[in-house]
C-alpha cells in the first residue's frame, strides 16, 4: 500500500488524504480542512470515532453537542497564521459528537484526524499556552517537540504534537519503531506525518525501514515536500531537512496502549542517545 501522499492544491471544506482504503494504516485517517473567509462555517460528525483538530491558520467558533456530556461552546479558538509562527492550537472531539466550526480570522486550516474508539470523554481545547514544547536530540539532530493531545487530555487512543527541525538537521533520530509488544520500553502503535516548510520550495527526507531479516522487511527513501504526508505503520523512520529550509511535521499516534515514547531506537544506532560528548570525541559533531 501506499506510504506517500503528494501534496495537493485543497479546495473549500474537508478533503481526505489517508484512509484505511488507500494506505497500510488500520487505525488513523487523515484529511485537511479549509475554509478561506470569516464567516464560512463546517459541520461535521465524529460518529464511532474521536477527533482531533491541530490548527495551522486562522482563528475559528466551535460548538459541540455530544451525546454523552451535552452542549459545549469554544471561542475563540487559534491563533498563528502559520505552524512556524508559534505554538497551536488543538481541538479533542469524543465519539457521538456533532459539531460545527465557524471562521472568525480566515483563512481557516486544520490537519484533521480521527480513530476508532468506543470511550466517550469531554470535548477537549488547548490552547497555544498550554503546548508543552521539549528540546531533544543533540547537535545536528537537535529538535522541539509541541505535545499538543497526550497525557494532558483524556482520549482513548488520539495522541497529537508537531516536531520543529532546524535547518539541515535530522528528527526522528536516533531511528526509533513502535510496532511490537514489548513492555515497558515498545507499545504498537501506527502514525502520520505532515511535512510543512518554512518556503514553499523546502524538503526533506524520510527513510522508512525495518529490522534485518523482519518479516515482509523493507528499506524505503522518500523526498518530502511542503504538504506532503507519510504513513508510519512499521518500522523505523528518522527524517533529515536540508540546509535553509526550516520544517515543522504534524504527528498523530493510534494504538491500543496510548503511552507517548514507548518505541526503541534501532540498536546499531542506540549509542547516540544523549552522547554529545562522545560525538564530538570522534569527530562527528
Amino acid at each position: 500500500m501506499n506510504k506517500h501522499f503528494k501534496a495537493q492544491t485543497l479546495a473549500d471544506g474537508y478533503t481526505r488524504i489517508v484512509d484505511r482504503a488507500n494506505s497500510d494504516l488500520t487505525q488513523i485517517e487523515m484529511g485537511r480542512l479549509r475554509l478561506s473567509r470569516a464567516g464560512d462555517s463546517f459541520r461535521g460528525s465524529t460518529e464511532d470515532r474521536e477527533v482531533g483538530f491541530n490548527l495551522l491558520a486562522g482563528v475559528i467558533r466551535l460548538q459541540v453537542h455530544t451525546r454523552d456530556s451535552g452542549d459545549h461552546a469554544f471561542a475563540p479558538v487559534g491563533r498563528r497564521p502559520n505552524p512556524f509562527a508559534g505554538p497551536p492550537a488543538m481541538v479533542y472531539l469524543p465519539i457521538r459528537s456533532e459539531y460545527t466550526l465557524e471562521v472568525l480570522q480566515g483563512p481557516f486550516e486544520a490537519a484533521v484526524y480521527s480513530v476508532p474508539a468506543t470511550q466517550a470523554y469531554a470535548p477537549r481545547v488547548v490552547g497555544p499556552e498550554e503546548i508543552a514544547t521539549v528540546r531533544t536530540g543533540e547537535l545536528n539532530w537537535t529538535r522541539h517537540v509541541r505535545q499538543g493531545i497526550a497525557e494532558n487530555v483524556r482520549a482513548q487512543r488520539l495522541i497529537m504534537g508537531e516536531t520543529l527541525a532546524p535547518s539541515g538537521n535530522w528528527s526522528s533520530y536516533p531511528p526509533h519503531k513502535h510496532d511490537e509488544q514489548r513492555p515497558p520500553f515498545e507499545q504498537p502503535a501506527e502514525e502520520v506525518y505532515s511535512f510543512h516548510f518554512d518556503r514553499p520550495q523546502g524538503f526533506g527526507f524520510i527513510r522508512l525501514y525495518t529490522p534485518a531479516g523482519a518479516p515482509d522487511a523493507f528499506d524505503e527513501a522518500y523526498t518530502v515536500c511542503d504538504g506532503d504526508v507519510i504513513t508510519v505503520a512499521r518500522g523505523y523512520h528518522p527524517v533529515t531537512v536540508a540546509p535553509g529550509y526550516r520544517c515543522c511535521y504534524l504527528f498523530c499516534l493510534a494504538g491500543a496502549e496510548r503511552l507517548y515514547g514507548a518505541w526503541s531506537d534501532d540498536p546499531e544506532h542506540a549509542w547516540l542517545r544523549g552522547c554529545e560528548t562522545v560525538v564530538r570525541g570522534n569527530d562527528l559533531g
